[in-house]
């Protein structure tokens, strides 16, 4: 469990001001967390590259990675 999600299970019983004060964080780094909870959820973004240059529909890796010769060209893939 990290910081953040201690915070949000005890929010209701203690207040956000007061755990955020006492573990050592910040109370705007807690509400940034937890307002990009659902993003985590759905992992990094997917990209989508090829060995040869061009953009493939086919293949899908969560991150360039490396090949010989040329960097792969890889576009960022908005909606899973």
């Amino acid at each position: 469990m990290n910081r953040f999600q201690f915070v949000a299970d005890h929010q209701a019983r203690y207040g956000v001001k007061r755990l955020c004060t006492i573990i050592g964080i910040a109370r705007s780094s807690f509400y940034y967390w937890q307002a990009t909870t659902a993003d985590r959820a759905n992992g990094p973004p997917l990209t989508r590259c090829s060995p040869d240059g061009s953009a493939s529909r086919t293949r899908l890796r969560t991150a360039p990675t490396a090949h010989r010769g040329s960097p792969p060209t890889c576009v960022r893939v908005m909606s899973r």
